[in-house]
Parts: structure tokens; sequence; C-alpha cells
């Protein structure tokens, strides 16, 4: 997996439900970032329940490569790492 070999990444964030056929969010992309905050307006609020991700590397030639996947409940499973050996992402989020 080669991430932009010159610069960082150019990532964006998919969630959806995981009941859901169709992404509930896709944030815009964070352009030559390794720290990424999203934060999330009234819209895009997630609930007591199970919730899918994606992270990805726009391409600007070629196709964009999926960096790391996964599930989990807000409510449930706290601040959640994922990694996947080519990289590790971290969730930090609060509740109300």
């Amino acid at each position: 997996m080669s991430w932009d070999l010159t610069t960082a990444p150019d990532m964006y964030l998919k969630y959806a439900k995981t009941s859901s056929a169709e992404w509930d969010y896709v944030s815009g992309t964070l352009v030559d970032s390794y720290s990424l905050i999203w934060t999330l307006d009234e819209s895009n609020l997630m609930t007591n329940e199970s919730w899918d991700f994606e992270v990805w590397d726009e391409d600007l030639i070629g196709s964009d490569e999926l960096m790391i996947t996964g599930s989990f409940n807000p409510l449930d499973d706290g601040a959640l790492i994922y990694s996947n050996g080519n990289g590790s992402i971290e969730f930090e989020y609060t509740t109300r």
C-alpha cells in the first residue's frame, strides 16, 4: 500500500448505520494530513446502534485507496483504536 509517496495522505471518512444500504455521511477531504479531526454537525450525529466506517486516501490519478474500515457502537464501545497493519486510527468522541 502506498499512500501519497511524497506527502501525507488526502483522507476522507464515510460512515453509515450497519443496517443501511447507503452511506449516511461522507466527509470532505483533509489534504496532506496525518492528523484527522472531523466535527459532526447536528444532522450527522450517531445513535445507539452499530455503525460501519471507512477511511480513504483520495487520489487524483488512479483510484482512491481504502486505508481502514471497521464498525462500532458509539454508546457501547468508548474510545476506539483500529489497526490493519498499514496504520491505525483512533476515534475519540463525546456523547450527549
